[in-house]
């Protein structure tokens, strides 16, 4: 086995060796390589931290749960959905172009979108007999948030991971109450891997749905480290697909 560096706590940068803290690296099985690690183990860890610790939390009675997923064709939205339909979940997809529709639905999603954010309450509802999902996974926030807290049903979870779109603004108590008594949450995936056991808990559950082929990793760019400021510019002008890896 070898060490994967994760996640280090002082700041950094771009160099083929460092020097972190053992309780900071992830022991990498010989069945998973240090590309794989590279293209999977943040948005990996991530999905399970929303898919097995987040949703714990939603107020789930008697069903299978359903969940929306936004940006669901993106990084984690692509590992988050096949992670939640092994966990027995129904999920709700919204996507931005019928092309991203079309992959998702593919990649496991049972009802996918690509409506405005406006319509999606609605949406929802005629797909599930009137009634909202469970919880809505938030990785856009300011454009959304309206939304997700309008998707759900009495008693929702609403987690916001993420601010591709900005921040979401500040929020009164009170529209909690007024959507249904909801939850919310603003995880950080730094919280709950913060000590050796939460950490290779998450990377072990990452790497079985990788064996099982649950999960699936696509690295379309390769770049030696040498080469870094054409992968980012590449990255920034959104022409690349799937996972990008620098190699050193």
């Amino acid at each position: 086995m070898i060490g994967w560096l994760f996640l280090p706590r002082s700041p950094g940068a771009y160099a083929t060796h460092r020097i972190v803290d053992a309780s900071e690296l992830v022991a990498l099985p010989d069945d998973i390589s240090a590309e794989t690690a590279a293209a999977v183990l943040l948005k990996g860890m991530t999905s399970w931290m929303l898919a097995e610790k987040c949703l714990a939390h939603a107020a789930i009675e008697g069903e299978a749960p359903k969940v929306m997923v936004l940006a669901a064709a993106g990084g984690v939205g692509s590992l988050l959905i096949p992670w939640l339909k092994y966990l027995g979940v129904t999920v709700f997809a919204h996507t931005s172009t019928e092309e991203k529709a079309a992959k998702v639905k593919a990649n496991g999603a049972d009802y996918v979108t690509t409506l405005p954010y406006s319509d999606l309450p609605d949406w929802v509802r005629k797909q599930n007999h009137g009634e909202g999902v469970h919880a809505v996974l938030d990785s856009v926030g300011a454009d959304s948030w309206k939304s997700s807290i309008a998707s759900l049903r009495k008693k929702g979870l609403w987690v916001v991971y993420g601010n591709a779109s900005g921040p979401v603004p500040a929020l009164s108590p009170l529209e909690l109450s007024k959507a249904g008594s909801i939850y919310t949450s603003r995880p950080r995936l730094i919280d709950y891997v913060d000590n050796s056991v939460d950490l290779t808990t998450a990377s072990q559950k990452l790497f079985a749905l990788l064996r099982k082929n649950i999960l699936k990793v696509e690295i379309n760019q390769r770049f030696p480290l040498t080469e870094v400021a054409k992968a980012h510019q590449l990255l920034e002008s959104r022409k690349t697909t799937g996972s990008t890896v620098l190699i050193p």
